[in-house]
């Protein structure tokens, strides 16, 4: 047979892509067709073991003994025969079943490290965010007490040998295993050849994945004997190898992997240097802002406190992780650590002298005013921002619009709960800034604050004002939950009622926006409106508000969904309710020293 005969020959068994991960499906083509054709069939067994020599030595292509012992005992080669090299390790796989063609085809799993991003190639079958949450799911649920590890500073490049498509979530879980191999230095007897036929489920379960047999059977055919199979309870039977691991959830493979010494180089790891801080904080910016977990976010940043972040750090970058783990502390009712990662924060870009500028520091400090503001502190942010409020009026080329702008509204804010003077000043700077920048949006915002402030202080005349010029602009309070709070308020301190129909009807729906909870209880308190369209209003607003509390009553959405029940009960003169309602206020304001000494008076 010439050269380019073989070389089609091979071809038809295989891409060159699949002959260096699935030699043994290729080689088990190959010899079928040889077996039957009768031109072939006398001298298959010569051309074969030349083939495989030729493989293995000068190709460096890995085939397993269990599979040359298997071709022997069918005749195909000498008794004895065996290849050189022929215990190479295949490390980590993942499999595919293409049901069409009725084949197996193992993935090589082999991750490498990336500084500063992930690389995934885009036919596989898992994302960066999939096993991200696998390795800081197992690190969760180690018993290991004050844990200092953030694997989410880890990035990996993991490429696609086979150039085959997979799909599903089957693949996910060796995929994280692989990564932990290459952190041990892949040298671990465990994880020689390894597969895991169980895939994440919801809650941190681990399910079966589908057709596991014949994945099994396909690694195997690749493998060899198979060094570890990760799968579920009462399967270790049906599944043969080295070690065989049974886990139904996450935690259980955790204890696994701990036990067996395979968690350790994930615990690794100083304070975060740059790239690793911006790792960390793409992670948080998708927790809390896109996904809005915040318990995951919450932990995460526990874990980075606790091992810093490289000196000098990046103020921008400091100051935004600190915004987001604040964001979730107070989700969690963790005012006082919110407030404590503010106030690192600040003084730490405070005292980088000639590494950080005004600006940065300025914008630092909001941030900082900002944990203040949602735990209620208002007396201490005036102290803190005045003189960057003052610096940014003089100096205004040392500061970004921006953060002028959120110096000044924050500022301001914090002036106009307290009813001192000044934050009218500070919002009309803001909004002529926004004006020459035509930055509609937060001009828009900045008018929402003038407004609430005026109602706040009884200046009715001038909210009004607000209101109209608002509407001048062309926005429709409709559009925005906000916007129709304010109107809806202002009908209620006017005596008079106000509502908007669109978001009525969102409010009927099943899944109304959680900011309308604002409108509804406006709308509800307004005194002229009827007690049964009252009662429905601040009874969906409650609804609203104990959804995104989740069940945690140190959420201060809890706390609000509770004085609105105060309404509810004392309107429909509900004694139970009442008693309810307060004994949830009082244990809720027990554990929050600033919101007790803001709203204790009017409790007790």
């Amino acid at each position: 047979m010439t050269a380019p005969a073989l070389i089609a020959e091979l071809s038809s068994a295989g891409t060159d892509a699949l002959w260096r991960t699935n030699p043994v499906l290729c080689l088990d083509r190959l010899l079928h067709r040889w077996n039957s054709s009768d031109g072939l069939w006398a001298r298959a067994s010569e051309r074969f073991q030349t083939l495989l020599l030729c493989l293995t030595t000068a190709h460096g292509i890995r085939v397993p003994p269990e599979a040359v012992r298997r071709w022997a005992g069918a005749g195909a080669l000498p008794i004895g025969f065996a290849l050189p090299d022929a215990d190479a390790n295949p490390r980590v796989v993942g499999v595919v079943i293409d049901g069409a063609a009725e084949a197996g085809y193992v993935v090589p799993l082999r991750a490498e490290p990336a500084e500063g991003r992930w690389s995934l190639d885009p036919q596989l079958p898992f994302t960066a965010s999939q096993l991200r949450d696998i390795l800081s799911g197992l690190l969760r649920a180690t018993d290991l007490p004050d844990l200092a590890a953030v694997p989410e500073r880890l990035s990996f490049a993991i490429e696609n040998p086979t150039g085959l498509t997979a799909r599903g979530e089957s693949m996910t879980v060796a995929a994280a295993l692989a990564v932990l191999d290459t952190l041990g230095g892949r040298v671990a007897p465990l994880l020689r050849a390894a597969v895991a036929l169980v895939e994440l489920l919801p809650g941190g379960r681990l399910g079966a994945v589908a057709d596991a047999p014949r994945k099994l059977e396909t690694a195997r055919r690749e493998c060899g004997t198979l060094s570890l199979v990760v799968c579920c309870p009462g399967t270790a039977a049906i599944y043969p190898a080295e070690v065989v691991w049974e886990v139904e959830s996450l935690a259980e493979l955790s204890r696994r992997l701990q036990t067996a010494g395979l968690l350790a180089p994930l615990l690794v790891g100083g304070p975060l240097t740059h790239p690793q801080a911006k790792q960390v904080l793409d992670r948080l910016r998708e927790f809390v802002s896109t996904s809005h977990r915040y318990r995951e976010a919450a932990d995460l940043g526990d874990r980075v406190r606790r091992i810093g972040l490289a000196d000098p750090p990046d103020p921008d970058t400091a100051t935004e992780m600190a915004s987001l783990v604040a964001a979730a502390y107070r989700h969690h009712g963790r005012f006082v650590s919110a407030v404590a990662v503010g106030r690192e924060v600040y003084e730490r870009v405070a005292g980088l002298a000639g590494l950080s500028s005004d600006d940065q520091e300025a914008d630092a400090a909001t941030e900082y005013a900002a944990c203040l503001f949602s735990s209620h502190r208002f007396a201490e942010i005036a102290p803190l921002l005045e003189p960057w409020a003052e610096e940014a009026d003089r100096h205004p080329r040392r500061f970004r619009p921006r953060t002028r702008v959120k110096v000044w509204n924050t500022l301001g804010r914090g002036l106009a709960v307290l009813g001192l003077p000044g934050w009218e000043g500070l919002f009309a700077r803001s909004l002529d800034l926004q004006h020459s920048l035509r930055e509609w949006d937060n001009h828009d915002r900045t008018l929402h604050y003038i407004a609430h402030a005026r109602q706040r202080g009884g200046h009715l005349q001038g909210a009004q004002e607000v209101l109209a010029e608002h509407s001048r602009r062309g926005s429709a309070a409709g559009s925005d939950p906000w916007v129709a709070f304010l109107h809806a308020n202002q009908a209620r301190l006017v005596s008079t009622t106000w509502e908007d129909a669109a978001l009525d009807r969102q409010a009927e729906g099943d899944r109304p926006p959680y900011p309308s909870w604002l409108y509804l209880q406006a709308t509800g308190r307004q005194p002229m409106r009827s007690p049964i369209d009252a009662e429905i209003r601040l009874n969906r607003a409650i609804r609203l508000l104990r959804a995104e509390a989740d069940g945690l009553p140190a959420n201060v959405c809890s706390l609000l969904a509770e004085l609105l029940a105060l309404r509810v009960a004392a309107d429909s003169n509900n004694v139970d309710l009442w008693r309810v309602a307060c004994a949830a206020i009082q244990a809720f304001l027990r554990h929050s020293p600033d919101h007790s000494t803001y709203y204790g008076p009017l409790v007790n």
